[in-house]
């Protein structure tokens, strides 16, 4: 049976190595000359490589070592001649011949010539008078051999005796000071990353105390150095850098280290002398210089690299830890860097060590956690003066965390939860303070903003959200979030609870920054209380949340008395004047938590919140409209409520009644105007019929201040907006009448051949009737008396008498046509009286009237605005009234006077608005206003409608276009039906100056408006022929141009005005036709039944 040599392995790889090896020994004994020598070592190096990375390599061992490292060593005795590539891959066959070959039993007689030969390839011969520049790649091949190096020597007593032995300190000196150049001068973050390895590896390999404390110095300097530049150095250079420095450190000052020192120091005094390295002075020095260097590597907590922040926590935590003695005196600046980067997210695993953790260990811990809390707090209000939102943010963060750690520890301080009081309440000051600025200039608020901004909303909708009234830029969003989370985390529910007491005390003060800024805070710290505690009560239930709480500090009485004083802040009447609009947001903010706590329990309150919320919907600043708005909207949300509209119709009468009242209290204020607008347009016409008292109440106002325009402009604006809205009623009309009026002139019907054939049929049928009665009375007459008596007549059946005078009367007017209406009999019951028949009346459509009447009393006001607004009124409510003629032309008989007067007013736009009315009183009251017409027009208006088309035509040009009225101008050539009239752009002519605003200026839109009026009149009202003709010549030369000018004009008298279009040129003169045959009646007839037949 064959046995397996165990030395075959070794033989084989032996056979691999020598075909390389030799060839290598015979070019590197002479140093070779020229490029192919050097290629084909460098092949052969490549063929050594790829053998000692197989398999087989396993089976090396430390002879094998020692041959291999024969030829390389003649490449390291000359490397100058060498190129790097060369050096690079004998330095990786050395690497690997270390680890694998000569291992931890063999690497001892040469671990002080290998340490030398890898520092003199990094940083070259000291004594070498011109020294050679190294690659960056043979530098870094020679750093991963110092790794493996010290890696192996670590695991070899033998080589860690020949390390630290005498001889070669100073070798093991300079490799550290070799090793520390790289780490800070070289240009590669890999370089930089394989030094600090090496770095480590030297203190893991010398376990010698001493000497690890005389490197201590050197390195921990080069690490501060290379992390006090972290702007030139990567990531990874930086958290390699501080893991580099926690393990050195806890390598030579540990507790468990140090203890030792300390033991022997108070063993025997007189040990001190043969100890010259580690003593106590030793320490404290040590200590005094670690402080200062953790002074420079502890800013990095404020980078922006995540892994550097967890790898700075991660050395304040391990030095608190491990070298809590050693390092006492470093204690406070480990625990504030630590607060800093707290985070309880990097907190993966419950072995995991934090800061909490530590506290509990080392109870004087606590008290530097306290000292940070108090001198973060103290500096607050002074960063926030700052424009720098970073620190802002940075100083908030710390202190969120400090506080949070306070918390969780349970730590209770008096002290300093006063100083932390009147700390916020500084910073929140000189924030306002810094942020006053003035609002942007804005137009006054419409009515249509406040009701597109305050949204209907429906029951299942989220509650609205107040835009920030602190820090409201977007820039300073985090730095607001931050603020809040700060409140919100300070201390525990009853310290927010005694802190929130304290400042709403002095938020009662007279006003300023510090109490706006005590009322923000205590509703935010009431607010955080009361919102953790409402949820878990979701979970929990107790018969009181706060049962062991004093009335001082139960967070529901602070909020009860927190709700009284915000309620009492927008009492239109309280007795605070010049309030910061914040403070008034911040009632606001108030009302709605209590309301979204409260719900449907709310409602009670409403009666004294909801008309000064209201009020405030007209408020100067923009932002504190907007919280008015967001502040109906919830409320009506959280008050069951499915619409704003709801919400105030729901509380109409109160709302009115307050209104009415300051209406009634001789207050000028534009107050309850602009809340009796903006809560009409909100409610809609649902709330007109409520508004009866609050009308009355501005009839008064307007008798007592009717020498204030102002206030009396401001006041007709509530009334225009009581009718804009009342015209849209449903209910608006009278109740069983909801005709509307219509008194355009329709034209005449057209009489076809039909409608004569059935008008001759229609009165053959009635002569034979009347034939056929007359000879039933003769009969009757002739065969005596009658029996019985006659009945009545039917009342859809006239009797022959009727018929007879209706055809008389008829005859008589030349209307032999009109429509036949029988004779009530006698027996039929009288008519009832025309007042009971009437229909009742809405109470819109009286308040409406009541308005409109009015209106007459005003129309004659100095203020331009005020006359226009009273005429839009006007023509806004006339067509709801024209419905009730009875009351409407009433109206109109008064108003007549002062409205037609405005048509000649010194302000245009009042002009134009007096045009618009009385288009509107023409469309609603027709006939009606003929006469007035009649005697207006020549009177005054018939001038002035002239005056102004002359104005209009001097602006667009025109005045040789078109001839004056009554001139004998020159008569335009006939255009036929292939040569049309031009449009209306050709019409009018260019102004032959260019600085007129053309159809845009006062005379042209006055035009307008006096055509559209003319149109309205001859439409609706009877017009005698002479002032139609006036009216045809002042809109003649618009009936080619505007359809509706032709129109209305054709109704009245169409052959008038195809004269007209003759004389101007429009049409051309057509022949009539030519009958070719003249019809008889008795022909007709012969035709009509022959076609029968």
């Amino acid at each position: 049976m064959a046995t397996s040599n165990p030395n075959a392995p070794r033989s084989e790889l032996f056979q691999k190595l020598k075909p390389c090896c030799v060839p290598i020994s015979r070019l590197v004994i002479e140093p070779p000359d020229g490029a192919p020598a050097f290629r084909k070592l460098s092949d052969l190096l490549d063929e050594l490589l790829a053998i000692l990375g197989s398999r087989e390599a396993v089976a090396l061992d430390g002879k094998l070592a020692d041959y291999i490292f024969f030829p390389l060593s003649y490449i390291f005795r000359s490397q100058d001649k060498y190129p790097p590539p060369i050096l690079e891959r004998s330095i990786r066959c050395l690497t690997i011949i270390i680890e694998r070959g000569w291992g931890a039993g063999g690497i001892a007689p040469l671990v002080q010539q290998l340490l030398l030969l890898f520092s003199f390839i990094i940083g070259g011969v000291p004594t070498s008078p011109s020294k050679q520049e190294t690659s960056e790649e043979t530098t870094l091949e020679a750093l991963k051999a110092l790794v493996t190096l010290f890696k192996v020597s670590a695991s070899s007593p033998e080589a860690v005796s020949a390390l630290i032995a005498p001889a070669a300190i100073p070798h093991l000196g300079h490799a550290v000071t070799v090793v520390l150049d790289a780490t800070i001068g070289a240009a590669s973050a890999e370089i930089q990353l394989e030094a600090l390895e090496v770095l480590e590896h030297i203190f893991k390999a010398v376990n010698d105390h001493e000497a690890q404390a005389s490197f201590l110095p050197g390195t921990v300097s080069t690490l501060t150095k290379l992390v006090s530049t972290p702007a030139k150095q990567k990531t990874r250079v930086l958290v390699s850098a501080i893991s580099k420095l926690q393990f050195i450190l806890t390598r030579v000052l540990s507790d468990v280290r140090v203890g030792v020192i300390i033991a022997k120091a108070e063993k025997s005094k007189e040990k001190g002398p043969n100890d010259k390295v580690l003593t106590p002075d030793w320490l404290k020095a040590t200590a005094g210089q670690v402080r200062i260097a953790l002074g420079t590597v502890l800013k990095l907590r404020d980078n922006d690299a995540g892994a550097v922040r967890e790898a700075l926590e991660g050395l304040c935590i391990t030095l608190l830890d491990e070298c809590n003695s050693s390092l006492s005196n470093c204690a406070d600046v480990l625990v504030q860097t630590a607060i800093v980067l707290l985070s309880g997210e990097r907190r993966t695993s419950i072995r995991d060590t934090s800061l909490e953790d530590l506290a509990r260990i080392y109870p004087e811990l606590s008290g530097h956690i306290k000292s940070a809390a108090y001198d973060w707090a103290t500096s607050l209000a002074r960063i926030m003066q700052s424009t720098d939102e970073t620190a802002k943010k940075r100083a908030i963060s710390r202190l969120i965390n400090a506080l949070s750690l306070i918390s969780s520890l349970d730590i209770r301080s008096d002290t300093l939860d006063e100083h932390l009081t009147a700390s916020l309440r500084d910073a929140v000051s000189q924030l306002i303070t810094s942020h006053q600025t003035a609002p942007k200039v804005q137009d006054e608020v419409t009515m249509d903003e406040v009701v597109t901004e305050t949204s209907l909303i429906t029951r299942s909708s989220q509650a609205s959200v107040y835009k920030p009234i602190l820090m409201e830029h977007e820039s300073q969003r985090q730095t607001r979030e931050y603020m809040l989370e700060l409140v919100q985390g300070a201390g525990s529910s009853a310290q927010r609870s005694r802190m929130a007491g304290s400042l709403l005390e002095y938020a009662k003060q007279p006003t300023g920054p510090s109490h706006l800024a005590s009322y923000w805070l205590s509703f935010k710290l009431l607010q955080s209380t009361l919102t953790k505690s409402d949820e878990l009560d979701q979970y929990l239930e107790f018969s009181s949340s706060y049962s062991a709480l004093s009335p001082i500090d139960d967070p529901e009485e602070l909020f009860r008395d927190l709700y009284s004083f915000s309620v009492f802040t927008l009492d239109p009447n309280s007795e605070l004047t010049d309030i910061n609009w914040r403070f008034e947001a911040v009632a606001l903010e108030v009302i709605g938590f209590a309301a979204a706590r409260a719900g449907v329990a709310f409602r009670p309150e409403l009666i004294d919140v909801l008309f000064p919320i209201c009020t405030l919907l007209g408020a100067d600043h923009p932002q504190l409209r907007h919280h008015a708005m967001v502040t109906l909207n919830n409320l009506a949300m959280h008050c069951g409520y499915g619409t704003v509209s709801e919400l105030i119709i729901g509380n109409a009468d109160y709302m009115v009644n307050s209104v009415s009242l300051l209406l009634n209290s001789l207050s000028i204020s534009p107050a309850a105007t602009k809340v009796l607008r903006m809560m009409i347009r909100l409610s809609g016409p649902r709330i007109v019929p409520y508004l009866d008292d609050v009308v009355a109440s501005v009839f008064a106002a307007l008798d007592s201040y009717h020498g204030y325009p102002v206030f009396v402009d401001a006041l007709f604006s509530a009334l225009k907006e009581v009718v804009e809205q009342g015209v849209k009623s449903s209910n608006l009309l009278l109740k069983g009448d909801e005709s509307s009026v219509d008194h355009r002139k329709r034209p005449a019907p057209k009489v076809t051949i039909g409608d004569v054939i059935k008008e001759i049929k229609e009165r053959e049928n009635r002569k034979r009737k009347r034939d056929e009665e007359d000879r039933r009375l003769d009969e009757e007459v002739a065969s005596g008396h009658p029996r019985a008596p006659w009945k009545a007549p039917r009342k859809d059946q006239p009797s022959r008498i009727t018929e007879l005078d209706d055809e008389d009367e008829a005859q008589d007017e030349g209307m032999a046509d009109a429509p036949e209406a029988p004779e009530a009999p006698e027996d039929e019951p009288p008519q009832e009286d025309d007042d009971e028949m009437k229909p009742k009346k809405t109470p819109t459509y009286t308040l409406l009237n009541k308005i409109a009447n009015l209106t007459q009393h005003y129309l004659t006001s100095p203020t331009p605005t005020l006359r226009k607004k009273l005429l839009d009124l006007l023509s806004t409510v006339s067509p709801a009234l024209a419905t009730d003629p009875d009351s409407f032309l009433p109206l109109v008989n008064d108003v007549w006077p002062v409205v037609v007067t405005r048509l000649y007013d010194a302000e245009p736009f009042v002009s134009i608005a007096a045009c618009e009315t009385l288009a509107a009183l023409c469309s609603c009251a027709g006939d009606f206003l003929g006469t007035r017409f009649k005697t207006e027009w020549w009177d005054r208006m018939g001038r002035w409608c002239r005056n102004v088309k002359r104005e209009a035509e001097k602006v667009k040009g025109r005045r040789d276009v078109v001839p004056a009225l009554g001139s004998a101008g020159i008569v335009i050539p006939i255009r036929g039906r292939e040569n049309p009239a031009p449009p209306r752009s050709e019409v009018v002519v260019a102004a032959t100056s260019s600085g007129g605003l053309g159809k845009f200026a006062q005379a042209a839109k006055v035009w307008e408006a006096v055509v559209d009026l003319l149109v309205a009149v001859v439409s609706h009202v009877r017009v005698e022929d002479e002032m139609f003709d006036e009216i045809l010549g002042i809109l003649g030369d618009l009936i080619t141009v505007r359809r509706d000018v032709r129109e209305a004009l054709e109704v009245v008298n169409a052959d008038a005005v195809w004269l007209e279009l003759y004389e101007r040129g429009e049409v051309e003169w057509t022949p009539a036709p030519v009958m070719g045959r003249v019809w008889s009646l008795s022909s007709w007839r012969r035709e009509e039944g022959q076609l029968q037949g």
